[in-house]
């Protein structure tokens, strides 16, 4: 019998800085390793084989590399293997979790540190922080459609603290002046009565914080709770359409395929229609760059858009651009 799982050489990190501390152990002539096991401070057990072999049972020293050959059966692969010998009991681990609570907290100690370094925004490019709910198919890892939870003002320091329905798939959106997302993080959750953070927007995930307290988290949590049914959707059909027929529809350039030249779903700050309706390019450094003219929308001798009329269109557009109709909160 050939084992198919994978193997391959063996490596160490250190805990306090994963992404920064790799070191290999075993060079590639030395074979292909699969399940290695802490044996003692400086030894693993691991199953290793030659190429075109089968595995078999070492000791390795992490400091060396040497590989010493325990077992070894020519009828098997021998793989997983554990050292019989006593273990000390491990501590157990208490849970703030309450099923009891329907809710938990989001906060963040400084919305403004960034993997991208200190300068990656001017100082206040960041107004306000909308807080998007997915709301999931029922196929996993799809969401149907979003809708909002709330927008919230952040603290001077760049903190901020939510309460908010617990075990609920959400999304946290950096809003600039015109309420364009500048970024968004990925989807995100919290159990019941569970305190969940970040240090910034998509910040070095080894980075230690400084040691100060947020002013956001000596305040009582900005309440995002409201049920369902009372959730705020924005869709095309009942909060979009209107506004274009109103707004733009003589200037005949809404034909059922505009959205797909005009809008790209999920980022308004990229998209050709937002940049008409503000006047300007919202692209970021970090967005692939556009070439696009910036038109005009609406064009000359239509009624102007009003600040709610483009705050919609730009929502409907960074939640997606859902083009059905609204139903009981569903666009």
């Amino acid at each position: 019998m050939r084992l198919t799982d994978a193997g391959g050489t063996l490596a160490e990190v250190a805990l306090r800085r994963p992404m920064n501390s790799y070191r290999r152990i075993t060079p590639p002539a030395a074979g292909e390793f699969h399940s290695p096991a802490p044996l003692s401070e400086d030894q693993v057990l691991a199953a290793r084989r030659a190429p075109g072999g089968m595995y078999s049972i070492h000791r390795v020293s992490t400091t060396t590399g040497k590989a010493d050959r325990i077992h070894a059966d020519p009828a098997w692969n021998e793989v997983q293997p554990r050292a019989v010998q006593p273990r000390a009991e491990p501590d157990g681990h208490s849970s703030v979790v309450d099923e009891k609570d329907a809710t938990a907290k989001l906060y963040c100690l400084n919305i403004h540190e960034s993997d991208r370094g200190p300068d990656w925004l001017p100082k206040g490019a960041i107004r306000r922080l909308r807080v998007v709910e997915g709301v999931p198919r029922k196929a996993p890892g799809e969401f149907e459609w979003q809708r909002l939870l709330g927008e919230v003002n952040i603290e001077d320091d760049g903190s901020f603290q939510l309460q908010v329905p617990a075990n609920t798939p959400i999304r946290l959106q950096a809003l600039d002046k015109d309420g364009v997302a500048l970024r968004s993080c990925s989807w995100t959750w919290a159990k019941n009565k569970e305190n969940r953070g970040c240090i910034g927007c998509h910040e070095d995930p080894e980075r230690v914080p400084e040691n100060v307290l947020a002013k956001a988290l000596n305040k009582p949590a900005i309440q995002l709770t409201l049920p369902p049914e009372r959730r705020r959707t924005v869709g095309f059909a009942a909060d979009v359409q209107p506004i274009l027929k109103k707004k733009c529809a003589a200037s005949g350039c809404h034909e059922p395929s505009f959205a797909a030249r005009h809008v790209d779903p999920g980022r308004a700050r990229t998209s050709p229609l937002v940049w008409s309706i503000l006047g300007r390019n919202t692209s970021q450094a970090w967005d692939t760059p556009s070439k696009a003219a910036v038109k005009p929308m609406p064009p000359s001798g239509s009624p102007a858009l009003t600040e709610d009329e483009k705050r919609t269109i730009i929502e409907w557009i960074d939640l997606g651009a859902a083009t059905g109709r609204v139903s009981g909160g569903r666009p």
